[in-house]
């Protein structure tokens, strides 16, 4: 099946892709010159898209559908109702927001979970210090003419 014979539900430009939706499952991904159909891992009617990155995409849809792309694989998420969700939406990157097509006016928010960032080693913190120390002191010898 071509993009020309997809009805679409949504389109969303992130990173440096399209990305389109539609019934049966049907995710497109756009270079601005071709499209590539692409598997989410589901035949149910995809209503929404939202793509923060090339990496970091969302898609929502029919039976409370919402998953996610992270540049390698699509995972689900589970959000907690069958109502057929639409359009996510997002005012930063911590939180997603989608639409309750049974329930109009209801908007479900999702946490959106990022990868912890790692604590810096003890050792680390010593070294960063020691170089900082060292810089100071290069700059004081050299604004007293020294070297």
């Amino acid at each position: 099946m071509n993009i020309a014979a997809t009805l679409l539900a949504g389109v969303h430009y992130g990173g440096s892709s399209w990305w389109a939706v539609g019934n049966g499952g049907q995710v497109w991904r756009g270079n601005g010159a071709t499209w590539s159909a692409v598997d989410i891992g589901t035949t149910d009617d995809v209503h929404g898209v939202w793509a923060f990155s090339d990496v970091d995409v969302w898609v929502s849809g029919a039976n409370g559908m919402l998953r996610h792309f992270d540049g390698t694989s699509w995972r689900a998420i589970a959000t907690g109702t069958n109502d057929p969700l639409l359009m996510p939406r997002a005012v930063d990157n911590s939180t997603l927001y989608v639409g309750s097509f049974s329930n109009p006016g209801r908007v479900r928010r999702i946490d959106i979970p990022r990868a912890a960032v790692p604590e810096p080693s003890p050792l680390a913190l010593v070294a960063a210090g020691a170089a900082a120390l060292a810089l100071r002191r290069q700059r004081t010898r050299l604004r007293n003419g020294r070297t």
